[in-house]
């Protein structure tokens, strides 16, 4: 994954929309025979797919800040010797 996308991965959505507008344009004028419905078709589907996909991007390059304390804590604990914590019951 490039650098973009890691900091940005949101980014993704509005990018991949923009390539397959961009492709549609290029393939309709360089002779592809997509009717009007049939581009509109594509974007859409484009346009429900591509934040699915930056959705699933971005949930594994994010972590919410309790995630993070507690790795850290844990991380610390294991670094003194301290034993875990026993799971709640």
């Amino acid at each position: 994954m490039n650098q973009l996308t890691r900091s940005e991965a949101a980014v993704t959505t509005g990018s991949a929309t923009a390539v397959v507008t961009v492709l549609i344009a290029l393939l309709v004028s360089f002779g592809l025979p997509l009717t009007n419905d049939q581009q509109v078709a594509i974007l859409s589907t484009v346009g429900v797919l591509a934040p699915l996909v930056a959705t699933i991007i971005t949930r594994r390059l994010v972590w919410s800040q309790k995630s993070v304390e507690e790795k850290i804590a844990a991380t610390a604990r294991a670094a003194s010797g301290v034993a875990p914590d026993a799971p709640n019951d």
